[in-house]
């Protein structure tokens, strides 16, 4: 998976749900100032984890290379069951596809032995305070406006009225203070009712070398009262690799079957005997 990829789903999925407190319905006015907004959701996010303690999931994943013009050349689809709690992750591949077609059982156990030894040597890095943000490891600002860690981060203007899937919210432009691969600009839509994130729509603040355009979009659903966590992911990419290796690239990502605090044995996330 190309790394700013891996950056933006592990981000997503480490960071967990985003929690809200119901605010009193309201007629929205066309605009409404941005501090009063942001304020608002950051009240919000800061009760959040009272709110779970664990999450259990399908994910699905399409990793797709196109042609020039944006046929579908290749894909690769798979599917996992990922266990998180505040701060850890483990997720078991259940299955892949090439272009449709399941792979053989030697490919898909070669796939998840490659899985489960990063991921050891993910947990090592942390056991031992050496964990350094690499393709693997998402930046904790990355898709995180709305945190109050990244209050000097971002400024928030043109706060106006909206509706999305027929839902009143409010349309937050998002702006980064500095140029950085770790920063982005867009939108983001925020329920004018319970100020959950609806949508973000977003690209990098800087381009990764080598990547000539890249944008993404999430979408959020609610899992639990007053709080939301990514259902949907559209990345796409294009630019080039090794100066003459064209690329153009689209990753999609949808999760299915959430359980909140569905009480998950500690075995889960322990690290498992190297072979």
């Amino acid at each position: 998976m190309p790394a700013p990829m891996r950056r933006v789903t592990t981000l997503l999925w480490l960071t967990g749900l985003l929690c809200v407190r119901p605010v009193a319905a309201q007629t929205l006015p066309v605009t409404m100032p941005a501090d009063s907004v942001v304020a608002a959701v950051r009240r919000a996010l800061l009760t959040c984890d009272s709110a779970w303690r664990e999450l259990e999931f399908v994910q699905l994943t399409h990793e797709r290379k196109l042609d020039s013009d944006g046929n579908l050349d290749k894909e690769t689809t798979y599917k996992e069951r990922v266990y998180a709690r505040h701060g850890a992750r483990r997720a078991f591949l259940e299955g892949m596809w090439e272009d449709g077609r399941p792979v053989s059982d030697k490919t898909l156990q070669n796939e998840r032995a490659d899985r489960q030894d990063k991921w050891r040597k993910r947990e090592k890095s942390k056991a031992e305070h050496k964990a350094d943000k690499d393709d693997d490891e998402a930046s904790a600002e990355m898709l995180e406006p709305f945190k109050p860690k990244s209050a000097n981060d971002y400024d928030f203007s043109s706060v106006t009225a909206d509706t999305l899937d027929g839902h009143p919210a409010w349309k937050v432009e998002v702006a980064p203070r500095r140029e950085s691969e770790d920063l982005v600009r867009g939108a983001a839509w925020v329920d004018a009712t319970t100020f959950r994130a609806v949508a973000e729509s977003y690209e990098p603040a800087k381009l990764p070398g080598g990547v000539k355009g890249m944008n993404m979009r999430v979408d959020y659903r609610a899992v639990a009262p007053g709080c939301a966590m990514p259902e949907h992911l559209l990345l796409r990419a294009h630019g080039r690799a090794l100066v003459f290796i064209k690329f153009n690239i689209e990753f999609e990502l949808a999760i299915d079957s959430v359980q909140v605090n569905p009480g998950l044995p500690d075995s889960l996330f322990v690290l498992p005997p190297e072979d």
